[in-house]
């Protein structure tokens, strides 16, 4: 069997849908606030007054929708003495 590394890509032979996003505290903390917005298509937070919010979810609304998922998780950690946020989920997506 040949096996290939890549730097830099997760990869999976799993059918089920994967997001996993790596934000500052501060970022984390403004999406807490109302002040960004989480946008479906892009999985990344964005400021919800320079966004189309149709795709975009609150953080109450993201939580909603994480709780829908076969798994979810939200770690607080200090990277390097980097407070950061790493949050997402896995699953089915059965949409």
């Amino acid at each position: 069997m040949k096996t290939q590394i890549r730097i830099g890509v997760f990869e999976t032979n799993s059918s089920s849908t994967h997001s996993i996003c790596i934000v500052s505290k501060e970022e984390w903390e403004s999406f807490k606030e109302g002040k960004l917005v989480f946008d479906l298509h892009k999985d990344k937070l964005l400021d919800c007054l320079l966004t189309n919010k149709e795709n975009c979810l609150t953080f109450d609304g993201y939580i909603e929708y994480q709780s829908n998922w076969e798994s979810y998780f939200i770690y607080e950690r200090n990277i390097k003495g980097v407070d950061v946020v790493v949050f997402g989920y896995a699953g089915n997506d059965n949409w």
